[in-house]
């Protein structure tokens, strides 16, 4: 017994650093935006970690001595980098990764990238884009056109000449985006107090512990495979991985003919709804994806306040496409399924459904899109260009000709006479931009488009597919003034020159308000707790447990996810949903309730029940009536049976499943404390174990005594337990007693 008291006073005798060191006092810290993992049919991108989370003495890089002398160093340890957006580079982290390979330096355990929010404004000096110079490249249609071998994969000049490529390698370690400065004020303190003096200073050393474990591995093929295996196994839904997707929104002037008469031939207008990075839940898309969706979305609320002519057979769809970023799932579906003749997907008819027992739309092909114009970027700088595919027009008059009937539509309003909108063709053989022209130009050459971006020769966002590319990029102070003015103006232009290519008349005034416009901006970049998503929420959305996670002073992030699953992205798009309905619908009177707003027989207008937050905070439903419809944006490929996956017919891309994230610093100890530790718990592991089985040879039989005198006052006891009684104690005069003798622990 003696032994066991000399080695507790050891143990409780050490100083005091080490006593908090075996203690491991840990700081948790926010990892809410870590870098995933993203696969594709032939690889995968993002960031790896190990299973039992990544542990490394903490190292901030501030200057290129720092890195040279953390990369050089020749010091064997594991360590995590810490590093400023300005040395957050691809350069950086192949540095970091050929430092790991070396087996003479250190392991490189992770990275933690410092952004608090006043690094985040816009800066003419500092480029940084995570998507590819050339992005999409591998899905552009010059890619499979034998005509187009000048084109083919990238440009002589890049269209984006940030890029990177930062979110489409694969990286050998985690990385996580630290944004709150209190806690970067910590995680510096804690490096200069233990880790400034290197490998010579003293113990004990601050370390990080990141845990970010990614479950897929390989490329999609290989994951998707794993994944149905594990659900015809354990009927679990994406074990390793999920396809990514989530839904298109899309809406018409007129009602769509029902079938059986054929579609009527349709002037298609496009926008994106996404954009991308490296880090979950950031992916802001100021100028890479919002700014296009309104000025779609200001065009279709001002043409539903059109009347057409009599007679007009030719209509006018509005077009939002999801998962553009990633190979351009969302139009690469709606082409796919417009070959099968289930676009839209209220044509298809049910097999368990009576023929003619509900009116619905006639499915549409891409022979049906008599003009294609798509909305791109649209921030940045004046005039904005028209680009088209030249390649196209050489090889067909008719598509020339169509292609200078869009453009001198624009033209007409585009003039200062009407709406004053400075329009520019860009030089002679400049090849299409990416955009999602492509996917239909690879179902159908003959598709005459136009896309409007406001760059020429390359992007003028120098933040495309970047964390950076936030609202203070696309606004002076936060002032929607300015950009909201030049949307209505071509929001105007678009509206006015779709209704002429439509009806063959002049289009009459149309009005855009521009509130409403800069409304719409703060709701997408600035705070999803906006008026117009809380005045067009849904039963779903205005659930207590969902409002907690979407009413939130900061925007929704773009980032398209994965599909079926309730992500941000849905989110999003619902409230996107609903705001077209409320706007470019009608308000149908006298009806009450969500069940009188049901219409189970007509298939060719949507009847949603939507709900307004009044300013006292209570709520009020309203039935709505409106064009607006949703169609798939998850790529056929995880749908056909036996698909190549190397074929690159259609998007492949999926994301891997992950539990959580953490991040947490702690102070580490030398290996000799940890080994002196070790050795001493043994000891006294070894020595109670010891002294027990003494105890238990020299205990008296006494033991059946209190047995015996449990079962004679009636207690309970479980099998094996042995103890002595309490007595039993009194509740007062009344007689009443309190609880019976229980066993105590001897």
């Amino acid at each position: 017994m003696w032994l066991i008291w000399m080695t507790t006073i050891l143990l409780l005798s050490s100083e005091a650093t080490a006593n908090r060191i075996w203690e491991s006092i840990y700081q948790d810290l926010d990892a809410t935006y870590s870098c995933f993992k993203i696969l594709n049919g032939t690889h995968e991108f993002g960031c790896r970690a190990d299973f039992t989370g990544n542990v490394g003495l903490l190292r901030v890089v501030n200057s290129s001595a720092d890195l040279t002398r953390l990369t050089t160093s020749g010091e064997r340890q594991s360590v995590v980098a810490v590093v400023p957006r300005q040395w957050f580079t691809v350069d950086t982290l192949q540095r970091l990764e050929r430092m790991t390979a070396d087996p003479d330096q250190g392991d490189v355990k992770g990275v933690i990238l410092m952004l608090p929010d006043e690094d985040w404004g816009p800066d003419e000096a500092f480029q940084y884009s995570e998507d590819d110079s050339c992005p999409n490249r591998w899905s552009s249609f010059y890619r499979f056109d034998p005509a187009s071998a000048e084109f083919r994969y990238c440009p002589k000049t890049p269209w984006n000449p940030a890029g990177t490529g930062m979110f489409k390698r694969s990286w050998s370690f985690p990385i996580i985006l630290l944004k709150n400065q209190t806690q970067i004020d910590d995680l510096v303190k804690c490096h200069h107090q233990y880790n400034s003096a290197g490998a010579e200073g003293p113990w004990p050393r601050c370390a990080a512990q990141m845990k970010t474990f990614m479950s897929a591995a390989g490329n999609s093929e290989i994951c998707w495979r794993r994944s149905q295996r594990q659900n015809l196994l354990a009927t679990q839904t994406g074990a390793f991985c999920s396809p990514m997707g989530s839904t298109n929104l899309f809406s018409t002037w007129l009602p769509p003919a029902a079938a059986p008469a054929p579609a009527a031939d349709t002037v298609l207008v496009a926008a994106r709804t996404d954009g991308a990075t490296m880090f979950d839940r950031l992916a802001p898309g100021a100028d890479s994806a919002v700014v296009g969706m309104v000025a779609l979305m200001a065009a279709a609320r001002a043409m539903a306040d059109l009347t057409p002519p009599q007679n007009t057979n030719t209509n006018v769809m509005f077009m939002l496409f999801s998962g553009e970023s990633f190979d351009y799932i969302g139009s690469d579906r709606m082409v796919y399924d417009m070959s099968l003749g289930k676009f839209p997907p209220q044509a298809v008819v049910p097999d368990d459904e009576k023929a003619g027992s509900k009116r619905r739309p006639a499915p549409m092909r891409l022979s049906n899109v008599s003009y294609y114009l798509e909305l791109n970027q649209l921030a940045r700088g004046t005039p904005l260009f028209l680009h088209s595919d030249p390649v196209t027009r050489r090889k067909s008059p008719q598509v020339d000709t169509k292609v200078r009937e869009l453009m001198n539509s624009l033209r007409t309003y585009a003039d200062p006479a009407r709406y004053d909108v400075p329009l520019a063709e860009p030089a002679p053989g400049t090849p299409l931009p990416p955009s999602s022209l492509h996917a239909l130009l690879r179902g159908n050459d003959t598709v005459p488009g136009l896309v409007v971006t406001d760059h020429n020769q390359s992007y003028t966002n120098s933040f495309f597919h970047s964390v950076y590319d936030v609202r203070s990029t696309v606004s002076t102070g936060g002032d929607w003034t300015e950009l909201a003015d030049r949307l209505s103006r071509l929001a105007q232009v678009v509206a006015s020159a779709a209704y002429g290519l439509a009806t063959g008349q002049t289009a009459p005034d149309v009005t855009v308000d521009k509130k409403w416009v800069a409304d719409l901006l703060e709701c997408y970049l600035v705070r999803a707790n906006c008026s117009l998503f809380r005045d067009a929420m849904d039963s779903e959305m205005s659930d207590k447990t969902l409002t907690r996670l979407w009413q939130k002073n900061r925007p929704l992030p773009t980032y398209v996810s994965v599909a079926g699953q309730a992500t941000m992205h849905s989110y999003l798009m619902r409230l996107t949903h609903n705001v077209l309905s409320r706007w470019t619908g009608e308000t149908l009177a006298n009806v009450t309730n969500a069940d009188k707003c049901r219409n189970d027989t007509d298939r060719i207008y949507s009847h949603r029940w939507l709900i307004r937050q009044l300013e006292n905070g209570t709520l009020s439903g309203y039935c709505t009536r409106s064009l607006v419809e949703v169609s798939s944006a998850v790529s056929p490929a995880f749908e056909i049976d036996d698909y190549d996956w190397s074929s690159g017919d259609h998007p492949t891309w999926a994301e891997s499943q992950w539990i959580g994230f953490e991040l947490r610093i702690f102070l580490m100890p030398s290996l000799g404390h940890e080994l002196l530790h070790l050795l001493l718990g043994l000891t006294v592991t070894l020595l109670a174990i010891r002294s027990g089985a003494a105890g238990r040879a020299a205990r008296p039989p006494a033991v059946r005594v209190a047995q015996v005198r449990d079962t004679e006052l009636g207690t309970r006891r479980k099998p094996g337990t042995v103890g002595r009684l309490r007595p039993l104690r009194s509740a007062g005069a009344g007689g009443q007693y309190g609880s019976l003798t229980e066993p105590v622990a001897t």
